[in-house]
């Protein structure tokens, strides 16, 4: 599982590095989608969306974290988590904010820190929804104790009923989706953690991923839905929010998961492997919050020198993307490294009561989309970086039991 939220991670950042196709266009910056110059590529995104996978990761490191040390509480458990998970999240906040803020007052065009403010706000969409749902996880594990497999039914069918009004006249239910479709994935991660992957035959694995393809031929052909899994201009989005068809691309992707881990886990035993994984494990939400930035901030440099980007999509655009992802992977590599420590933060200092650790969880969730829905460029960022702020402080400064020594999963 460790692994898998590594490797998820580092799908979802080469991706977003391949997928922007930034030219020069009559002396302006053109920024597309090469899903919408290539639209070839888009049932790619069946395989490529791999942000399921990362939410079943969480699910299972959540539910062994929790049953391991429940003892501590729940509000111990929920807070020890929004400390770590949102500290990188405020680094980055506060940091692009600040730079941003420079290049405007320095004489930067408004509409391109604008732009540039959106791009790299956006990804942290994730960290609002994650942090309500890894919140959520003491009373799903125990509704999953309980019901295990009405839960995940039960949310199926709400996620079913939210997609049919979307297509009608009630548009906006289909926001309620970010939460009842991540939790449902989530829920899957636990039954991941009790046992499911050794009790699965391959027989099984193997009609998840048949089945779940079969019928997204159905419903993205001659069906309602658009074929990408990545949200595209002029068409309904199976992202954003998320549709049923995200649902099924989490079941193809769990059976995958299952055929491969056997060898999967041989390969992780050799001490190489492993070092890899964990050494990314502990810096994923540095690469995953920093690593828009990095896109934004080469691709500027690049116009400012005139290097003469390739047209999106032509044989010179796709001779040049390894060096595209190696440029940017460095250049990643030297922020992580210079800021990778802020995830290590001690779990000790976290001080929580209930409410709270409540009050915290609604308050960094409220400010991380404040600043997803903004932009980091947009005078709303410091309301998000207050919000967010607050949270921390809730957290760490409220009377009452200190948190275990724990780190989070």
């Amino acid at each position: 599982m460790d692994a898998t939220r590594v490797l998820s991670m580092l799908v979802v950042v080469a991706g977003h590095w391949l997928m922007a196709a930034v030219a020069v266009v009559d002396g302006r910056v053109s920024t597309r989608n090469i899903l919408d110059v290539v639209p070839t590529l888009q049932p790619a995104t069946w395989a490529l969306q791999v942000m399921p996978l990362f939410f079943l990761a969480g699910g299972f490191s959540n539910a062994v974290a929790w049953r391991r040390r429940a003892s501590a509480g729940v509000a111990a458990f929920v807070g020890t988590r929004l400390a770590r998970l949102t500290r990188p999240a405020l680094v980055f906040t506060v940091g692009a904010a600040a730079i941003l803020t420079a290049g405007r007052a320095l004489g930067a065009p408004s509409e391109q820190i604008a732009l540039a403010g959106r791009f790299v706000g956006a990804p942290l969409w994730f960290l609002a929804i994650y942090l309500l749902v890894a919140a959520a996880t003491p009373v799903l594990l125990r509704w999953h104790e309980r019901a295990a497999m009405a839960v995940p039914a039960g949310l199926c069918a709400a996620v079913i009923v939210v997609d049919v009004l979307r297509m009608g006249e009630i548009v906006d239910v289909g926001f309620a989706n970010f939460i009842l479709v991540w939790l449902l994935v989530h829920q899957l991660g636990f039954w991941y953690a009790d046992g499911w992957t050794e009790r699965m035959s391959h027989g099984g694995a193997w009609a998840c991923v048949a089945g779940a393809l079969g019928v997204l031929v159905l419903l993205t052909g001659p069906g309602p839905y658009p074929v990408s899994m990545i949200g595209l201009e002029g068409q309904m989005s199976n992202m954003a929010p998320p549709s049923v068809c995200l649902l099924l691309v989490t079941i193809g992707q769990a059976g995958a998961l299952v055929l491969v881990r056997p060898a999967a886990c041989r390969w992780l035993r050799r001490p190489l492997p492993w070092a890899v994984v964990a050494g990314l494990g502990a810096r994923a939400m540095t690469i995953y919050v920093w690593h828009v930035s990095v896109l934004v901030v080469v691709s500027a440099a690049l116009v400012a020198l005139e290097a003469g980007l390739p047209q999106p999509g032509s044989a010179l655009w796709w001779v040049t993307r390894p060096g595209w992802l190696a440029v940017l992977a460095l250049v990643l590599a030297l922020m992580v490294a210079l800021l990778g420590r802020c995830e290590q933060e001690a779990p000790a200092k976290v001080r929580c009561t209930p409410a709270a650790t409540w009050l915290g969880v609604a308050s960094a969730s409220g400010g991380l989309s404040i600043v997803a829905l903004g932009g980091a460029a947009a005078p709303t960022v410091w309301a998000g970086i207050g919000a967010l702020l607050g949270g921390r402080i809730l957290v760490r400064t409220s009377n009452g039991e200190v948190a275990s020594q724990v780190r989070g999963s």
